[in-house]
């Protein structure tokens, strides 16, 4: 399988690649002579790193004053509401769902009263008779 010259040139991968010799000392001393050189371009930072200092030099920053957390304030109570079935639903999909759900509980309440009414006029009919 070929390598491609981006990983070939990879320094992570590089010393892999030259003892498996997939890459040759002279392939890596080209590449490093075409990068150009920005050294002048560059911008130094200094990070103070305070485990690196001296006692002596921490002490010119003063001392650390801490400060109590702010006291916890209990959330506003929200008003006890009843609940609405005309609640608004933000997905089409569960709106869909939740009409079809209504509909069915209303056909099923529908054929339980017709159930109920017709074993009432059973009845009525057998004590007549």
């Amino acid at each position: 399988m070929p390598i491609s010259d981006t990983l070939k040139n990879d320094i992570r991968v590089r010393d892999r690649l030259l003892r498996k010799n997939q890459l040759t000392e002279d392939e890596v001393e080209r590449q490093d002579a075409a990068l150009l050189d920005v050294e002048d371009k560059a911008v130094v930072l200094e990070l103070k790193q305070p485990a690196l200092q001296k006692e002596s030099e921490r002490a010119i920053d003063g001392p650390r004053i801490s400060r109590p957390a702010p006291a916890a304030r209990p959330a506003p109570i929200r008003p006890f509401e009843e609940e609405d079935d005309d609640e608004v639903v933000l997905d089409p999909k569960a709106k869909a769902k939740a009409v079809v759900a209504a509909v069915a509980e209303e056909d099923e309440e529908e054929e339980e009263e017709d159930d109920d009414e017709e074993e009432a006029d059973d009845a009525e009919k057998g004590e007549k008779a």
